[in-house]
């Protein structure tokens, strides 16, 4: 977990796609923000790792195998805590 200079959490920016290499730019292109950075390769290990970490925002890729990115905001969005 990362925090700011005043001791607060940075926020969190959950990163679903199934290509590492969209990981790696990512990182590399948002390296200096101020941001926690969590990524998932598939849609059903996002929808994990947004109910468990709660990150301030999901990226998605839409066109993945199994859960695509649409299903990953279809569940995201029926589920009350997310």
């Amino acid at each position: 977990m990362l925090t700011s200079l005043h001791g607060e959490r940075n926020p969190v920016l959950l990163v679903i796609d199934d290509s590492p290499m969209v990981h790696r730019l990512l990182a590399v292109k948002l390296r200096d923000q101020a941001l926690e950075f969590i990524t998932a390769l598939d849609g059903a290990e996002g929808i994990e790792l947004a109910r468990s970490q709660m990150p301030a925002l999901v990226l998605s890729d839409l066109d993945m195998p199994g859960v695509d990115g649409f299903e990953v905001i279809r569940a995201l969005k029926e589920d009350s805590e997310t």
